[in-house]
């Protein structure tokens, strides 16, 4: 003989890992709880009707591996004169571009100097006035104390930049190898601070940017 028993009914939901947006108004991740421990995030908020929580990855600052959709890369609590980098690395083998948006960003500004110079023979260069015959060159408009650079290996890099970049943005193409974000730091009192936020787009999403764009505006 046999004693029957009542099994509890158990529901099994599943959900998209789509953008949510946490409870300080910043964008993360939708996971289970335990899946934004698992992978090193901070749950701020509730998603997908309670059942996931709105996992924000937010700490990423120099030297540090990111493969998380919706990151942050923040300035670091001393910004030294030097490289400060992350890697960024695609979430899935389905991201195609990476939008970066610039919600603070402030470096050096770019060269304002109105000096020309020459290239010499044996690849010297002096000020002005430039030697007869040779190329003459200018810093006016460049980068020259801090430099903000995205790679892109195997395809078309951004250009480079510096100054002031607030509320701007910039596209490029996702590597299968991971983009690098890279600020070189110059010496000098000049303020510098950055957040940038890292979005990672699916090869199927409706508004990808065109090959090529830096940036690109829609709607």
């Amino acid at each position: 003989a046999r004693n029957g028993r009542i099994f509890p009914i158990f529901q099994v939901v599943s959900f998209d890992n789509g953008v949510c947006t946490t409870g300080a108004g910043l964008n993360g991740t939708c996971y289970t709880a335990q899946e934004c421990t698992d992978r090193g995030g901070m749950a701020d908020g509730s998603c997908a009707d309670s059942y996931g929580v709105c996992c924000l990855f937010s700490t990423a600052t120099c030297g540090q591996r990111v493969a998380e959709n919706n990151t942050y890369f923040t300035t670091p609590t001393t910004v030294e004169a030097g490289e400060c980098s992350i890697k960024v690395c695609q979430c899935s083998t389905n991201i195609c571009q990476l939008r970066l948006d610039f919600s603070q960003f402030m470096i050096a500004q770019p060269s304002a100097s109105t000096d020309v110079y020459a290239k010499t023979n044996n690849g010297q260069i002096v000020v002005a006035p430039a030697v007869s015959g040779k190329q003459s060159i200018s810093t006016s408009t460049q980068c020259i104390t801090d430099k903000f650079m995205v790679t892109n290996p195997g395809g078309s890099s951004p250009p480079v930049i510096c100054g002031t970049n607030t509320n701007q943005h910039m596209y490029v193409d996702a590597s299968e190898s991971c983009n690098d974000l890279t600020f070189m730091i110059g010496q000098g009192n000049t303020m510098r601070m950055w957040d940038i936020k890292v979005t990672q787009y699916a090869c199927d999403y409706e508004n990808l940017a065109p090959a090529g764009c830096t940036q690109y505006f829609f709607d």
